[in-house]
């Protein structure tokens, strides 16, 4: 490896990236990029780092480690997985694939999105206040909010969906919630 022409420090990406260093090496251990020790220093390539280049621009265009595809180092082939562990599609590596496969795994992502909002049951929340009514779950702040896609609670109890909650005491370092269903009269 010509050191000056085809090398990149790797103590370095972490200001290109504006990332802590942590942050590299788990972005280098997702892509099987293995550095190349030069005594005390550690090197990537060129093309790694195009490799590196093109997850941050993914992750910064709101994607995420999972869904850009990772290289084989071994035998430099770009892998997407649909995340079934059984289902890896493997192609060859060049530019414009890494381009695809960013396009392809957002364009995937969508497309699950869309159908998801199709397909999403009204009664899902009532449903899910129902069993933890029903078998006595205290659910945390965040997960109530979650399930009446609410930013906030309020502090005391309250009734909505035809249910009523009252304060359970504490879940970790949020308010936990007793769910009741509101009696027929």
């Amino acid at each position: 490896m010509d050191t000056e022409l085809d090398s990149f420090p790797v103590a370095s990406l972490g200001d290109r990236y504006s990332i802590a260093r942590s942050s590299v090496y788990s972005r280098l251990s997702h892509l099987g990029i293995e550095p190349e020790k030069q005594g005390t220093k550690a090197f990537i390539t060129a093309d790694q780092l195009k490799e590196m280049d093109s997850l941050d621009a993914h992750l910064k265009a709101g994607g995420s480690m999972a869904e850009f595809g990772t290289v084989q180092p071994s035998s430099g082939q770009l892998k997407l997985s649909d995340k079934t562990p059984d289902t890896v599609t493997t192609y060859p590596q060049n530019d414009s694939a890494i381009a695809l496969f960013a396009l392809a795994g957002a364009l995937q992502e969508l497309g699950g999105l869309v159908r998801d909002s199709k397909t999403t049951d009204p009664l899902t929340p009532q449903r899910s206040l129902r069993e933890a009514a029903e078998f006595g779950y205290e659910l945390s702040s965040t997960q109530l909010r979650a399930i009446l896609n609410r930013k906030s609670l309020p502090t005391k109890g309250f009734t909505a969906l035809g249910f009523t909650f009252t304060s359970a005491g504490k879940f970790g370092h949020e308010k936990s919630w007793r769910v009741a269903r509101v009696q027929d009269h």
